[in-house]
């Protein structure tokens, strides 16, 4: 409908031929777009990025940094957000020293600034800056575990977690589906099976095998399943 009004009957072409068009989507492709800044810095630069962990080659300060109680990502995109953040670690003055002003020379400074900066996190907890930084404008998080990404409300909130039922009542906890599909969303029909549910179901749909070479491969100790013939 919406390509339907074109004066020239293109939009009624253009809407039937997107289902007809191949869709060729590699990992290698995936996995190459994937590398975002690091590919253009390479490909405007012609110089390979060097190992930097969880640093930005570009953007400075920008990674993870160790607080009291635990590991903190601060992600200062720009200069305004560097006055933010020294500001809330009450070093207002650092974001007027010549060496740190613009992000250009923040990148040329990285090593004194991000250790000056680590030695002054180290007087927070992460709760404290978690809170206050994004209050400011300045993106950060803490580096969760499993256990604190699973119990997150947020993400408990998005109900990434869903819960099968067995017969015998017992539930099961898996990661759910992540893509909320509005028409039509995900369904979780089938628990994950019992070790050995399905043993002898896949033998005969796989090899062929009917019920007296199974029995005959059950008594002889090849095999075992629940759902024996």
């Amino acid at each position: 409908k919406r390509f339907g009004n074109n004066v020239n009957g293109q939009g009624q072409e253009y809407q039937r031929s997107l289902f007809r068009q191949n869709i060729d989507c590699s990992l290698l492709d995936s996995q190459i777009a994937m590398l975002a800044n690091q590919g253009l810095s390479c490909l405007v630069s012609g110089k390979s990025p060097t190992r930097m962990g969880n640093w930005h080659p570009n953007v400075v300060p920008y990674g993870v940094f160790n607080t009291k109680d635990g590991p903190l990502v601060v992600a200062v995109g720009n200069d305004r957000q560097f006055v933010a953040l020294c500001e809330v670690l009450g070093v207002p003055e650092l974001a007027r020293n010549p060496r740190y002003v613009l992000n250009r020379d923040r990148v040329l400074n990285r090593f004194a600034l991000e250790a000056t900066l680590q030695e002054i996190l180290l007087r927070f907890t992460m709760k404290e800056l978690q809170d206050t930084l994004p209050a400011k404008g300045v993106p950060s998080g803490p580096v969760n575990n499993l256990e604190q990404v699973f119990s997150d409300p947020f993400v408990q909130a998005r109900g990434v977690v869903h819960h099968f039922e067995r017969e015998d009542g017992v539930k099961i906890p898996s990661v759910a589906f992540p893509g909320k599909l509005s028409e039509t969303p995900a369904r979780f029909v089938k628990p994950p099976p019992l070790l050995g549910a399905d043993t002898f179901a896949a033998l005969a749909d796989w090899l062929g095998l009917d019920k007296g070479q199974l029995s005959s491969l059950r008594r002889a100790g090849i095999i075992a399943g629940r759902d024996a013939p």
